[in-house]
């Protein structure tokens, strides 16, 4: 799991970096209705689970590179947790709702580097509540779906 967090933090902020360059209005107007979505049912966490990939997934595309939305689908099965045990108190989906939330900020505005800033600091808060609160993941071995 080390590994899927090393490649979560290196690949994120810079398809968040590109996908600010090269989004559309539609896929911004997703953005923003995932993270709306999120908030509006953060007591199902089925429902975050299904936002949170919408959010992540729609920002591979905007980078209109098909080898980063392939390598974002294959981390994607596993870089929710859910699969290995991780579960989102509705306080930690709040959380989520508000990092995303400074992502679609940083988007609207079209700047590459705050957009890059704003999941770096995103998916490193994830990391380390994943460390906090399930330190034996970090040394899990991965069982990739082909």
């Amino acid at each position: 799991m080390q590994d899927v967090f090393e490649a979560r933090t290196t690949l994120e902020p810079m398809m968040a970096r590109l996908a600010a360059e090269r989004l559309t209005d539609e896929q911004l107007e997703k953005l923003t209705k995932s993270v709306q979505r999120m908030r509006a049912h953060n007591q199902d966490h089925d429902v975050f689970l299904e936002e949170n990939r919408v959010f992540h997934t729609t920002i591979a595309e905007a980078t209109g590179s098909s080898v980063l939305w392939v390598f974002n689908e294959t981390l994607k099965s596993i870089s929710d947790g859910a699969v290995v045990g991780v579960e989102y108190t509705p306080r930690r989906r709040l959380a989520v709702a508000a990092a995303h939330q400074k992502v679609v900020e940083a988007l609207k505005s079209r700047d590459p580097l705050a957009a890059e800033q704003a999941m770096r600091a995103h998916v490193g808060e994830a990391g380390a509540y994943w460390r906090r609160k399930y330190p034996e993941l970090s040394a899990r071995n991965v069982r990739w779906v082909h």
